[in-house]
């Protein structure tokens, strides 16, 4: 589910995945997405009232923590055809105003995505394992500089893998400075240009913790159950 402004029409939306399939299935995942119904939704304020939008058939990449990234106007997920092998692995925006999806393909051989917001344009931390080391990574920083063109994927820069337990990104804060969590629960800072850790003395569980993007606003969201066709 995503949340974002409509500049042409001054609307705020909702755009919603509901997803049906077998549930004699072991797991959601494990299934091939050609025998799943998978519907897409638009709600919209300014009506009021629910509406189903076409859509590429897949599967949504489901992190609580990183659960869109939203540049304006247009929200995007990490999004997958083929679970299990991971074949496929693109990023699926929607644009508010247009209400119609983009397909960008990721960089050739990038693994363990993350996706998050950075100066109006989709970033993406991809995790690269340290050869000969088990589960220590260097983290290369990507840009997308167009929307829906592979081509324009740019590497900003790589992070070394870290000395002590910091161990998930949760998004950038200015330029280049970054949040992340450590395996402890603690929320750090992390400036690539100095290598600097600063702990920001917040704790909670490594699972629960999510960074969320706000704008005070004084438009009153009002709750809608119609469903147009």
């Amino acid at each position: 589910m995503g949340f974002g402004f409509d500049a042409k029409t001054n609307d705020y939306k909702i755009i919603n995945f509901v997803s049906m399939y077998d549930p004699t299935f072991e797991s959601y995942f494990f299934q091939d997405v050609e025998d799943m119904v998978y519907q897409k939704e638009v709600y919209s304020l300014s009506t009021d009232s629910w509406r189903k939008v076409d859509g590429p058939q897949c599967f949504i990449y489901l992190d609580y923590r990183n659960p869109m990234a939203y540049i304006t106007g247009m929200g995007s997920w990490l999004a997958y055809v083929d679970y299990i092998n991971q074949r496929d692995l693109f990023v699926l925006s929607f644009d508010m105003s247009d209400e119609v999806f983009l397909k960008t393909l990721l960089p050739d051989n990038v693994n363990g995505v993350d996706l998050f917001a950075l100066n109006e344009s989709i970033a993406m931390v991809a995790e690269r394992e340290v050869d000969g080391e088990s589960l220590v990574f260097y983290h290369d920083i990507w840009l997308l500089l167009k929307v829906g063109v592979k081509d324009s994927w740019t590497k900003l820069f790589t992070i070394e893998p870290f000395a002590d337990d910091v161990c998930q990104p949760l998004g950038f804060w200015k330029n280049d400075i970054m949040f992340w969590i450590k395996n402890g629960g603690q929320l750090v800072l992390y400036d690539p240009s100095t290598k600097q850790i600063t702990n920001l003395q917040l704790h909670g569980e490594r699972d629960n913790v999510q960074l969320v993007t706000y704008m005070e606003t004084l438009v009153s969201v009002k709750g809608g159950n119609e469903f147009e066709e």
